[in-house]
């Protein structure tokens, strides 16, 4: 009996499954292309506010942007492979799409009059029917049934501007606040320090003079104050505390809190109380004195 030689179905399957490869690998990459796409933006008079071109293969550099009454116009010609002659396709779309990806605006082209061309216009208020205002992606969408792939270009961000409020309009009042913007004056040109010093001196040394005078000119007796020991420092501090009582006040005007001033205030009461209270307790034996001898 001679050897029988085993079918060769391992080495059949394999050339089959590649064979069966070659279209998909071939079907990957689409076939269809667009030349430069070019966008303008116009106003509602047809007035050309700013135009683009992408070069094939390129996105926008900037955002481009469409406000209230403007709409925006793509123009570009399908081509199949390397050929130059405009391919129609059956879906040709300018989409415009959220940043999340849950709305969606599909604006559909159609041939320019001269037939060199696909057009697709959208308008701001069709666009800001369906989308918030604020950066958008737009695209450019070719499909068509004879062919194994479509074609997704992304061309960049589209921003929707926010329509001007009408007539009448009320802002919310949990609304955001304007931003505060500060304009400081230039400081004015200060006059010599010596002119206000020297006022201050003479209106100090007027108030020093009627003070000297005023005991003498009410018959005060200055010579009954006491000179030393415990009547001496007890009035000394007296008239110390009431003098750093009223510079306290002053200091209050000018330049201390009341959270500062009140702890000094209270210390200060303290010890014109203490002092009060010493020097009238030295002082009443002296008068008694002087009653029993009358």
């Amino acid at each position: 009996m001679g050897t029988r030689r085993p079918w060769p179905i391992p080495g059949l399957v394999i050339a089959t499954l590649a064979l069966a490869c070659i279209p998909s690998c071939l079907a990957e990459q689409s076939v269809l292309s667009v030349s430069d796409i070019h966008l303008t933006v116009e106003d509602g008079e047809g007035v050309v506010l700013a135009s683009h071109t992408i070069l094939r293969g390129a996105t926008l550099e900037d955002a481009l942007t469409l406000e209230k009454g403007c709409s925006l116009k793509a123009s570009f010609k399908p081509v199949l492979g390397s050929q130059s002659t405009m391919f129609l396709p059956q879906q040709a779309f300018l989409r415009v799409d959220s940043p999340s990806g849950t709305a969606t605006v599909a604006v559909a082209a159609r041939p320019s009059k001269a037939g060199d061309a696909l057009i697709a216009t959208a308008g701001h208020s069709a666009l800001a029917a369906q989308l918030a205002p604020g950066p958008t992606r737009l695209s450019l969408v070719l499909g068509d049934a004879s062919l194994p792939l479509g074609l997704e270009a992304v061309l960049g961000t589209l921003v929707l501007g926010q329509p001007a409020p009408g007539r009448g309009y009320k802002a919310p009042v949990l609304g955001p606040l304007p931003e505060i913007q500060h304009r400081h004056r230039q400081p004015e040109r200060r006059a010599n320090p010596l002119a206000p010093l020297t006022a201050l001196g003479g209106v100090l040394a007027l108030g020093a003079a009627f003070l000297l005078a005023l005991p003498a000119r009410l018959g005060a007796n200055l010579k009954g104050f006491p000179a030393g020991g415990r009547a001496g420092l007890a009035a000394l501090g007296f008239h110390a505390a009431l003098a750093a009582t009223l510079g306290t006040l002053a200091l209050f005007w000018l330049r201390l809190t009341l959270l500062q001033t009140l702890p000094a205030l209270g210390a200060l009461g303290l010890v014109v109380n203490g002092t009060g209270r010493a020097l009238a307790a030295t002082r009443a034996p002296a008068a008694g004195g002087r009653k029993k001898a009358e």
